[in-house]
């Protein structure tokens, strides 16, 4: 039986060599930054190669490869120059961390799990389905309040009310 798909497969790819091998995510941001991108020479700040499969598109957050490049420009405007810059993190790791998205591997497949659980990692597939790409600030946000993963799902009259509005 083979592994569910996850965005992270070629994070989990990359834990077999001690070279390629990602970080914890249970270590705190500055520790766990990467000098250089691992698919392409761009170091923090710098704008990825059009060959990396790692880079992001800056319109629509999707994976630039194969889509977008400087000659064509991008998929969605060839007016556009979409080319993100390498900042130390894995795509929407940042993203997963602030909104304490993380996930495991059971049996049955991804489950997610709250931020510390042993052997979990940023939860990509949720961030995909459950957050909005920010074209202007160049990152995911919620689209809608956050409940702590281990939170038990309402039930009786606290079911039936609206979820409040998300913060400003």
């Amino acid at each position: 039986m083979s592994e569910p798909d996850t965005p992270n497969d070629s994070r989990a790819s990359q834990h077999s060599s001690s070279q390629g091998r990602l970080p914890d995510s249970d270590k705190p941001e500055a520790e766990t930054a990467m000098p250089t991108c691992p698919k392409c020479p761009a170091g923090v700040g710098d704008l990825h190669a059009d060959w990396c499969t790692i880079a992001w598109c800056a319109t629509d957050g999707r994976q630039r490869y194969g889509r977008c490049d400087v000659f064509h420009g991008c998929h969605h405007d060839p007016r556009y120059d979409c080319r993100t810059a390498w900042t130390g993190l894995y795509p929407g790791f940042a993203e997963c961390r602030a909104l304490g998205w993380f996930a495991v591997l059971t049996p049955e497949g991804w489950i997610p799990v709250s931020p510390g659980t042993s052997g979990a990692i940023e939860d990509l597939n949720r961030l995909m389905r459950h957050a909005v790409w920010n074209h202007c600030s160049g990152r995911y946000e919620a689209a809608e309040p956050q409940v702590p993963p281990d939170t038990p799902p309402a039930t009786g009259a606290a079911a039936d009310r609206e979820p409040p509005e998300p913060p400003d």
